[in-house]
């Protein structure tokens, strides 16, 4: 591979904007990171404004967007994440285990890459705008402020886009750890927002990654722990994103059987993200992933591939959850509710996937399966996401289960679309993304697809984790 031929601009990130905005930008250097708690809040805060917090600090204000400089933006992400934010990501604690960031201190970006700065302002950017949409008073500068902060984020990303396009080009860069990072960073809020090249920025990802041997080489080389981290975020995104996609437009991930072994080693136990699926149903979810695409392929024998894919059913259906629990010592029964629900939401995927590139038959025997898994989502989603002590965690890891639940219900009722519409708008905002609101739209294309079969309902590939 020509080396040379990987330019972030051309492979990735071609859709930039020129936004004509007057900043007084601060040179980033001439800033020490060394202010006081009283600087740090005075630069952050500017005004304030009175609409409600729609990420759940109800009666708080919330930032208005009227930013000075690049030196002020990021001041002010950094303190919008630790005051709006970061206390909307407890719940997920008495639901899971899991790791969740922790406060930002006001100095946290000084020494990062110029991307990750400006990516970052990006993310609270997200945030502040699916705040600006959800908020339940009139406030008569909330239009001027959402066309302000539409057009900080263009400002931002396309400052983004430039430095990571720099780190790129640079030979002694493009295979540091923090270029993947910044990229991964990127492609994160990239998701979030919703952007439809999302995946030119993922191959991109890819074909660093194999610059550098492959996932493989990060499980036998002496990688950093926070690069196996960010590589379990690159594989929650290949799986998850290859499944409410066309099976001959699948991402160009390794994700071949032999690298099996390195994805379980860099997966782990599956509780270092918002998508918090059993390490058992996750791999379950990959080799779904490689049925679909080899059965695109006329050099792969159909008939040792529908032997696995009944073989991959009968795995589902066996799977224990209870175990995945109690290894990860969960107390509660909010661990074990995810558990069921991937395991159903997988199921439902895995048979109508498979059936639709015709590894798996419509046999009454898994027409009846995938009804019952159906059935048991949409009864453990309800029952979680009514729940007062679980709704607030759950709203943040089911996404992807949500959207599966949806496609099942092309002749449901009106009550179960009704309910996961309504689940879909209250999980934006409680994510800070528009992408829940993508899937409501998908789902509505879904449900009038005069198509059944789940290849005709997908225009394009999407990504739906939060």
């Amino acid at each position: 591979m020509n080396l040379d031929t990987i330019n972030f601009n051309e492979l990735c990130l071609e859709t930039t904007h020129k936004v004509p905005i007057k900043t007084n930008t601060i040179v980033w250097s001439a800033y020490d990171g060394s202010l006081s708690a009283t600087e740090y809040t005075l630069l952050a805060t500017g005004v304030m404004g009175p609409e409600r917090n729609a990420l759940g600090n109800h009666g708080a204000t919330i930032l208005r967007a009227e930013w000075q400089s690049d030196a002020a933006d990021v001041a002010q992400a950094i303190y919008f994440m630790n005051v709006y934010v970061y206390p909307n990501y407890r719940d997920p604690k008495s639901v899971a285990p899991m790791l969740w960031f922790p406060p930002l201190p006001p100095n946290a970006f000084h020494d990062a890459d110029p991307a990750i700065r400006h990516t970052m302002t990006c993310l609270a950017l997200g945030y502040r705008i699916c705040a600006l949409l959800a908020a339940d008073s009139v406030n008569p500068s909330g239009l001027d402020d959402l066309r302000h902060v539409r057009t900080k984020v263009l400002y931002h990303r396309n400052l983004a886009i430039q430095a990571l396009s720099s780190s790129i080009k640079d030979e002694r860069k493009r295979s540091r750890d923090s270029t993947l990072h910044s990229i991964l960073m990127f492609l994160v809020v990239e998701i979030r927002q919703c952007a439809s090249d999302w995946r030119h920025h993922f191959d991109g990802m890819t074909q660093l990654i194999n610059l550098r041997g492959g996932i493989q080489s990060f499980v036998t080389s002496q990688a950093s722990l926070k690069s196996q981290r960010h590589l379990v975020h690159y594989c929650l995104f290949a799986a998850f994103g290859n499944t409410t996609c066309i099976a001959s437009d699948m991402a160009r991930a390794d994700f071949s059987p032999d690298q099996i072994d390195a994805i379980k080693e860099i997966y782990g136990n599956g509780l270092l993200s918002t998508c918090p699926c059993p390490p058992k149903l996750f791999l379950a979810l990959v080799r779904i992933n490689v049925l679909r695409s080899q059965a695109t392929r006329s050099t792969v024998p159909m008939e040792g591939l529908q032997i696995q894919a009944l073989e991959m059913v009968s795995y589902i259906e066996m799977t224990t959850e209870a175990d995945w629990a109690a290894e990860n010592r969960a107390s509660g029964e909010g661990l074990l509710l995810l558990a069921s629900i991937y395991q159903s939401a997988i199921m439902v995927y895995c048979i109508a996937a498979l059936q639709s590139v015709h590894v798996l038959g419509h046999s009454a025997l898994l027409l009846a399966t995938k009804e019952k898994h159906h059935k048991r989502l949409m009864g453990l989603l309800e029952h979680c996401l009514k729940s007062a002590s679980l709704r607030g965690g759950m709203m943040k890891c089911t996404l992807w289960p949500l959207i599966i639940a949806g496609t099942g219900l092309r002749a449901g009722t009106g009550d179960d679309r009704l309910f996961l519409e309504r689940q879909l708008t209250e999980t934006s905002a409680s994510l800070g993304s528009q992408l829940p609101l993508l899937g409501k739209t998908v789902l509505r294309s879904v449900w009038s697809s005069p198509h059944p079969h789940w290849d005709d309902w997908f225009d394009k590939p999407y990504l739906f984790l939060g």
